[in-house]
């Protein structure tokens, strides 16, 4: 009876959602598909602030840092032409002043530049319009100085040759001559982007994280008009998603590709899509058309992190290459996972994987659930936010034990031992993960006493020992239960038997000493690191990679002990597994979605996983990979790894307020103790923000003396156990 509760639950969703699916531009994706050129700009120095696109060539303005003098920049003015040959540099215009910014204006005729200069003879800024070949200036008279309030999203030239500057809150437009200044008020509270159209007007778009409004200003009248607003879009990127018009009346972006819109058919039609092109979308600053079946943007080299102009250029549907199609689905689209779904599109053969964000829609789990109840499940799904346990129990996701035993390349043992029981769950593997850190408290060790793990007796003791101190950071009520209960919480759910144990003893001393804590926040004018020092606070929260035992220790000021958080005995510290994977029961395309997977689980994907001075770096799960990880951290002279990569000597600053720490390769003492504190580690932290809403929700009617203990208790396991029930 539960599974057809379930299914016919899950049935009526689906027509409450069937008019809430993704515009429909009405292409192909064999329509939609571009070729990435690499445009070689030899020659040119410093970092892009700004380029344009203007009959056949591209222009730029960079700054350049000096070797000597970091802090002084030098400016230059480059143009190249498509094929990224034929560069040419001029010399900037000559004002008086300090060129702060230069921005390019163009229209048919006229390529010119917008400046912003800082004089010594006046206090504010002036700007001039100067022609980029005659060199011929006029200065915008009677500026008005922004406030601190609003800030400069785009200037463009209009009908008629007139100049608008678009704050955050305002347009400000002169004649062409520089004269006349009038401001046009936005008729939404902030502006986020413009572009101008093909006729000269002005587009604007308003935006959250669900829709994209965008409005037309007329540039003659100066009236607004409504033109579209796009639902369900992907991760709109703020000030990037408005492009000029060319062949359409103006173009925009989303995560997922670039649209051209037509006034005149009243209607968007999607021409480029990021996956089936192969480009990581996040990688790319700026794209302007600059043909019918042509653009070039900036983007951000992989590789090397530099950035780099690339041309693209549209694929004959016809040479499109067909593969078997597999979907990788997100409640949040993981950006090492893109990076990851466009290696695999190039290299493989016969699969091609395609997104389903699921954050783009109103209700992304009602939305996920009416796919499990039509059969559209994604092959690939994302376990990042979501409960692995209860996905299990409901059968959602293939065990991958058996890909393991029979695989050639990637095996069980291959693994951490502890990571390999870590991710046990009822004699199977569910998910992979390529990289792990280890959530943990962490405090003193003297004050500890060399305490290794700390159960909530022992927090109890800590706190009656040092009443003159803080346990954490934020002693509050609520804060303090978020904190000891969120990776313990699975220990009350037994999802395999719809059995919970929130009335136990345990849970109620929780509760009790949770009670003991403030109403207040922590308000000292000390950070948390100041505080720790001097033993103000006695445990932090803490996501551990190895680096970080040399860093704990310089930020209490001596030795530390990993304690974990209160288990069923003892402390337990938890891994906390990054880009977390597992594999749809339902996908018809299972031996695809394993050469995915295992993609994760191999040397030569994770043995790349070492950058010291990343925040939160992934530790390997691979044994193997994992060594690799810890020289990084431990060699103190250069080396060469097995990839022929060149590593250094582990050095970079980390600082909090006026605690600054050099971070340098670590001693023998501190990798012996990360060492064991990986191979200690057995559990994992699974997410469960329903069932933590509830206890929260409840826990405080308790800590605002709404409800007693008692019957606190009582409905906190009545209704976690009821949602657990309807929903394994």
């Amino acid at each position: 009876m539960k599974r057809c509760r379930l299914i016919l639950y899950m049935l009526c969703l689906v027509f409450i959602m069937m008019a809430c699916g993704k515009e429909d531009t009405e292409t192909k994706k064999n329509d939609m598909v571009y070729t990435s050129e690499n445009l070689a700009t030899a020659g040119v120095k410093g970092m892009v602030n700004s380029f344009v696109v203007w009959q056949g060539r591209i222009y730029m303005y960079t700054i350049e840092l000096d070797d000597e003098d970091e802090i002084k920049q030098i400016p230059h003015l480059y143009s190249v032409d498509l094929s990224g040959n034929g560069l040419e540099e001029r010399d900037l215009p000559n004002v008086e002043g300090k060129i702060e910014n230069l921005i390019f204006l163009t229209d048919n005729e006229n390529l010119e530049m917008f400046l912003e200069i800082q004089t010594e003879s006046e206090q504010d800024r002036c700007f001039y319009v100067v022609d980029y070949h005659s060199r011929e200036k006029k200065r915008l008279e009677n500026f008005v100085q922004f406030s601190s309030e609003e800030a400069m999203v785009r200037v463009l030239k209009v009908k008629q040759g007139q100049i608008v500057v678009a704050t955050s809150k305002r347009f400000l437009v002169w004649n062409e001559d520089g004269t006349g200044q009038t401001e046009i008020k936005s008729q939404e509270p902030y502006i986020e982007c413009i572009a101008r159209t093909k006729d000269g007007d002005i587009v604007s778009t308003q935006t959250d994280q669900k829709k994209m409004k965008i409005s037309r200003l007329n540039a003659e009248t100066w009236k607004w008009e409504s033109v579209l607003t796009v639902k369900n879009i992907s991760s709109v990127s703020g000030g990037e998603s408005l492009i000029d018009g060319r062949d359409y009346d103006f173009y925009y972006r989303d995560d997922t590709g670039i649209y051209g819109y037509s006034f005149e058919e009243k209607k968007q039609i999607k021409l480029l899509d990021y996956v089936a092109s192969n480009i990581q979308s996040s990688y790319i600053y700026s794209i302007v058309p600059v043909a019918l079946d042509q653009m070039v943007g900036i983007a951000e080299d992989g590789n090397n992190g530099k950035e780099k102009f690339v041309l693209y250029t549209k694929v004959d549907p016809n040479e499109v290459t067909e593969k078997t199609i597999l979907v990788y689905g997100a409640m949040r689209l993981n950006e090492r996972v893109k990076d990851a779904v466009i290696q695999f599109n190039r290299n493989n053969p016969k699969y091609e994987i395609q997104y389903r964000d699921y954050s783009s829609y109103e209700d992304p789990q009602q939305q996920f659930a009416v796919d499990v109840a039509t059969g559209k499940v994604p092959d690939i799904i994302d376990l990042s936010d979501v409960s692995i346990k209860q996905y299990v129990e409901k059968g959602l996701l293939e065990n991958l034990l058996p890909y393991y035993q029979k695989d050639e390349d990637v095996h069980l043992n291959d693994m951490l031992s502890s990571v390999v029981k870590a991710m046990e769950i009822k004699g199977g593997y569910y998910y992979i993960s390529p990289s792990f850190r280890i959530s943990t408290l962490v405090g003193k060790k003297k004050i500890v006493n060399d305490t290794e793990r700390c159960n909530l007796k022992r927090l109890e003791e800590l706190a009656q020992e040092n009443q003159e101190a803080s346990l954490l950071i934020c002693n509050n009520k609520e804060d303090m239960l978020n904190v000891l209960l969120a990776y313990s919480i699975n220990d009350y759910i037994d999802w395999e038997n719809g059995v919970c144990k929130f009335d136990g003893e345990r849970f109620k001393d929780l509760l009790n000493f949770c009670n003991q804590g403030t109403y207040l926040d922590n308000d000292s004018e000390q950070n948390e690191t100041e505080q720790l020092r001097m033993d103000k606070v006695l445990l932090t929260t803490a996501s551990i990679g190895a680096e970080d035992v040399e860093i704990y220790r310089s930020v209490f000021g001596e030795e530390v002990s990993f304690v974990g958080y209160p288990g069923q005995e003892e402390g337990e510290t938890y891994f906390s597994f990054q880009d977390v994977l597992g594999m749809s029961v339902q996908s018809e395309n299972k031996e695809g979605v394993w050469q995915f997977l295992k993609m994760f689980m191999m040397l030569d994907y994770q043995g790349q996983i070492q950058d010291a001075g990343l925040i939160n770096a992934g530790i390997p799960t691979r044994e193997d990979a994992f060594e690799m990880y810890m020289k990084t951290r431990t060699a103190t002279e250069d080396y060469t790894d097995e990839f022929g990569v060149e590593i250094s000597p582990m050095k970079y600053d980390w600082g909090d307020g006026d605690v600054e720490i050099s971070v340098t390769p670590l001693t023998l003492d501190e990798e012996k103790q990360f060492r064991n504190l990986v191979s200690q580690t057995h559990l994992t932290g699974y997410y469960e923000e329903t069932v933590m809403g509830i206890v929260e929700e409840e826990s405080s009617n308790y800590f605002y003396g709404q409800q007693s203990l008692d019957k606190t208790i009582q409905v906190i396991q009545d209704r976690v156990t009821k949602y657990v029930n309807e929903n394994r």
